[in-house]
C-alpha cells in the first residue's frame, strides 16, 4: 500500500517578512494535508476480481469496498494523529539548514540567507529545494554603474536521477547548483567591490614606472621617458569592473567565468601623487575545473585566457599615440603580472575536505544539466562516499625561512613538527628553525 502525503513548506508570512520562532531564530513552518492523503489501493485492486449483475456481485462490492475504506480510513487516521509531532520534527530539522549571517570578503561585508524552500521525495530519492540571498552595501568604485541586478534565466530544476545524468554511474549524494543563485552572489560580490583592487606592490617589490617599460617595448622608451622625465617613480595599479561576472556551466571548464569590460588603470606618481596615465578594458574568460586528487583532496584547476582579451584603451589623455601598443601588448604584460603575483594558483590548489569517523569524498562527477540541450544552467554536482583521509590544503608551510615556507620565527614558535614542517620530512632541520 502507498500512500502519498502533502507537505508544503512556509519560510515567509503573507507579507514577505521571514518567520521567526519564540527564541528569535529563523523558522520553517511545515504543514501535513491529513484532508488530502492520497493512495493507490483502488487502482492495484482494478481487475483481480470481477463479479457483478447479481446478489453475489452486491455482496462483493460491499464486502471490497468496505474494508478498502476501513483500511485507507485507519490507515489515514493513523497519519493524522501523528502529523502534529511529524510536522516539529521537519521543522526542527529544516531549521538547522536555515543559514543567515555576514561573512568579510577582503574590507567588503556580505550578508547572506539560506533556507530551504521546499522538500520533493520520489524513486530517485529525498531532494531538498533550498533558497538563497547575499547582499553587500554598494561600494564608491561601482557607483556609476547602471547594472541594477544579476542574469536571471526562469527554468525548471532538472529532474532527480538515480544515477549521474548521461551516465550508468552511481552516486551518494548530490547538489544542483543554479546559475541564477551563482550570478546573484557574484552580482553581491561585485556590488560590494570586492573586484575593485589597488595594486601597489608586486611580491616583496613596489610597483613602480618600470613595469610600464615591459608594456610599450623597448622601441617606446624615448617617448616614456619623455613623459616621465623624473625617471622610474613609483606607480599604482586600479582595477575597475564595469559589469558584475557571469557564469555558465556549459563551456569547456566546469565553471566558466566571464568578465567584461574590467578597467585597468595605470596611476604613475607625478607631482607628489598619484595620477591616472591611461585606462585599459579587457574581457576576462576564467574557468574552473574541480575534481577529488588521489588523496582525497578537493582539487582546483585555474584556467585563465591570456589570448583573448580585447584590450582597448578607453582613456589616456596623457599620450594617445600609444594607445595602438597599450592594446597589442596588454595581454603580454598581463601574464607577467599574474604569473608573479598569482602564478602558483594557476598551477592548482587542493583543499583538505572534512571527514566523519573515515568516511568523506572519494569522487565527484560534475555535469551541465538543464531542462532543454540548449540551456544548460544547473551544476550538478555528484559524490561518492568511502574511506578517506580527506587530503590536506596546499599552501601550507613546507619550507623554513624561505619564499615557500614560513619563516625562522613562525617555525620556532608554531611547533610544526609534522611531515611537511619544521623538523619534519620535506621542511628544515630543527637547528635551521632557530
Amino acid at each position: 500500500m502507498t500512500l502519498n502525503v502533502p507537505i508544503s513548506l512556509r519560510t515567509h508570512d503573507d507579507g514577505g517578512a521571514p518567520l521567526f520562532n519564540d527564541d528569535g531564530d529563523p523558522y520553517v513552518d511545515v504543514a501535513i494535508d491529513g484532508e488530502d492523503i492520497g493512495n493507490q489501493i483502488s487502482s492495484g485492486l482494478q481487475g483481480h476480481l470481477t463479479v457483478s449483475g447479481c446478489l453475489v456481485g452486491d455482496i462483493n462490492d460491499f464486502l471490497l469496498g468496505a474494508p478498502l475504506d476501513l483500511a485507507i480510513s485507519l490507515a489515514a487516521s493513523q497519519i493524522s494523529a501523528q502529523i502534529s509531532s511529524l510536522e516539529t520534527a521537519i521543522e526542527d530539522a529544516l531549521g538547522a539548514l536555515w543559514v543567515q549571517g555576514s561573512a568579510p570578503v577582503l574590507d567588503t561585508e556580505l550578508t547572506y540567507d539560506l533556507h530551504p524552500t521546499a522538500i520533493e521525495h520520489e524513486e530517485e530519492g529525498l531532494r531538498i529545494v533550498m533558497g538563497g540571498l547575499l547582499t553587500a552595501e554598494e561600494a564608491p568604485c561601482i557607483a556609476e554603474s547602471e547594472v541594477e541586478g544579476s542574469l536571471l534565466t526562469v527554468t525548471d530544476m532538472p529532474a532527480m536521477s538515480a544515477t549521474v545524468p548521461n551516465t550508468l554511474d552511481e552516486y551518494h549524494a548530490g547538489i544542483l547548483l543554479s546559475d541564477d543563485f551563482t550570478n546573484q552572489a557574484l552580482y553581491a560580490v561585485w556590488r560590494g567591490g570586492v573586484m575593485c583592487f589597488a595594486v601597489a606592490d608586486l611580491g616583496d617589490s613596489a610597483l613602480s614606472t618600470s613595469y610600464l617599460g615591459l608594456l610599450l617595448g623597448l622601441d617606446s622608451q624615448e617617448r616614456l621617458d619623455e613623459l616621465l622625465f623624473l625617471g622610474e617613480v613609483p606607480m599604482m595599479i586600479r582595477t575597475v569592473p564595469e559589469v558584475p561576472p557571469q557564469v555558465t556551466f556549459d563551456g569547456d571548464h566546469d565553471i566558466n567565468i566571464i568578465v567584461e569590460g574590467l578597467g585597468i588603470e595605470f596611476y604613475p606618481m607625478m607631482q607628489d601623487r598619484f595620477t591616472r596615465l591611461a585606462t585599459v578594458a579587457i574581457d576576462v574568460t576564467a574557468g574552473v575545473d574541480l575534481e577529488i586528487d588521489p588523496t582525497g583532496a578537493l582539487a582546483i584547476d585555474l584556467h585563465l585566457d591570456t589570448d583573448h582579451l580585447n584590450p582597448r584603451v578607453t582613456y589616456n589623455e596623457i599620450a594617445p599615440d600609444l594607445n595602438e601598443l597599450l592594446e597589442s601588448n596588454f595581454g603580454g604584460f598581463l601574464g607577467v603580472i599574474i604569473d608573479t603575483v598569482g602564478g602558483s594558483l594557476l598551477e592548482g590548489m587542493t583543499i583538505g575536505m572534512p571527514t566523519f569517523n573515515g568516511l568523506g569524498l572519494t569522487a565527484l562527477d560534475l555535469e551541465a544539466l538543464g531542462s532543454s540541450p540548449t540551456l544548460l544552467d544547473f551544476l550538478g554536482t555528484y559524490a561518492l562516499l568511502g574511506q578517506t583521509t580527506g587530503g590536506e590544503s596546499s599552501g601550507g608551510c613546507d619550507g623554513c625561512a624561505d619564499s615557500a615556507g614560513c619563516g625562522a620565527d613562525g617555525c620556532a614558535a608554531g611547533g610544526l613538527g609534522d611531515e611537511s614542517g619544521c623538523g619534519g620530512e620535506g621542511g628544515c632541520g630543527i637547528d635551521g628553525c632557530g
